[in-house]
This record gives C-alpha cells, structure tokens and sequence, in this order.
C-alpha cells in the first residue's frame, strides 16, 4: 500500500474526537478539535515517523514508503477565519511550498547512516554523502521514499 505525504497531512489536521472535555457554558461533554496554521513558515520542516513498536513490543524502523511532492500545497490546513485573528498581515500568505532538501537514514533505530540531498540555487539536485557530492536529478530524490527522514520545503 502506498502512503502520500497529503495522507500523512490530512491524519494530522483531522478533527480529534474529545470525549472527556465538558463545555464551560453549557456543561455538555465530548466534541473534537481541529489543528490549522495560522501562521505559514518561509521554510517548513516536515519530520516523517519513522518509529514504530512492533508485535513484541519492540522498538523498530518504520521503512514504509511515503511518497512526497516537489511542490507542497499547505492551504487546506491554514485557518481561513477573520483576518481580525491573525497577528499580522504575514499570516494571510501563500500555503505553496517547494522541496528544497531532503534528509535520509538508511539502517535501524540502534545505527545507521544518514545523507541528505539538497537544492542548488540554480535548481540543480545534490546528493551529500559523507565525502562525496554528485548531481543528481530530481526523480531520485523523489524516489528515495523509504529513506526519507526529514523534508525542507521553502515558499
């Protein structure tokens, strides 16, 4: 089965059913809330999960693939209310985000490796591992799902 970066998203912004709350004005329980942005990052850090326990109840490496795009549409999870609400107008900006960099672990949770690529200012794609760096294409970059660790999208 395959898992996109906007599954992984939609689970995160998902409402959250919160059966023990009890409303202070009129005293009902349960109801759910909702996470959104206010405020959009020039860069944002997308952190993956890749930690799981598993029937024994052991730690382990989650190596499921999540594929992720080039360009990141973050407006569905950015509060739309009043402009009244927000702090300022750098709040009312663009959700559309662009990979810039991408850090990889290869190996389990007791060792590995790690390497990263990363995005040029003339768009050229990087591979950065221990000593060596080589161009690469995008697509490999893109298709180092299993591996990636930690996503840099920049507006």
């Amino acid at each position: 089965h395959t898992t996109t970066l906007y599954t992984c998203l939609n689970t995160y912004f998902s409402p959250c059913r919160m059966d023990e709350w009890i409303c202070s004005k009129c005293k009902k329980n349960g109801g759910s809330k909702i996470l959104r942005m206010i405020n959009t990052p020039t860069t944002l850090i997308v952190t993956l999960n890749r930690f799981a326990v598993n029937q024994f109840g052991i730690a382990c490496k989650n190596n499921e693939s999540i594929h992720y795009p080039e360009y990141l549409d973050m407006t569905p999870y950015i509060y739309t209310g009043s402009s009244s609400d927000t702090s300022d107008d750098d709040s009312i900006d663009s959700g559309h985000y662009r990979l810039n960099s991408v850090v990889c672990q290869i190996g389990s949770l007791n060792g590995g490796h790690y390497y990263s690529y990363a995005r040029h200012l003339n768009n050229q794609w990087f591979s950065f591992n221990d000593q060596q760096v080589m161009p690469v294409d995008i697509s490999e970059v893109l298709n180092d799902n299993n591996n990636a660790y930690i996503l840099f999208y920049t507006r």
